[in-house]
């Protein structure tokens, strides 16, 4: 019986990143990148759907600048191949 309220918990604390992720992703202005998209995807079916999420780029996929960025102040230090 423990490892069902273990499980349920799993899935609240999913479906709470799932909708943490979403608002974020929408104030910054990526929520239809491919990268977030594919991150919420993995959530939304509580699996690893997609495994090339990580590590997590800076840009947008189509190139565009995001609206935030990280709390970076230069988006040259968001590079993680820096």
């Amino acid at each position: 019986m423990p490892k069902r309220k273990g499980n349920s918990e799993l899935r609240a604390l999913i479906a709470e990143a799932y909708q943490v992720i979403g608002v974020l992703a929408q104030d910054a202005g990526r929520f239809d990148d491919v990268w977030v998209i594919k991150a919420m995807d993995n959530l939304a079916a509580g699996r690893l759907m997609h495994s090339d999420v990580l590590p997590f780029p800076c840009k947008r996929s189509d190139g565009a600048q995001p609206v935030a960025n990280h709390g970076f102040a230069d988006m040259a230090q968001c590079d993680p191949a820096k």
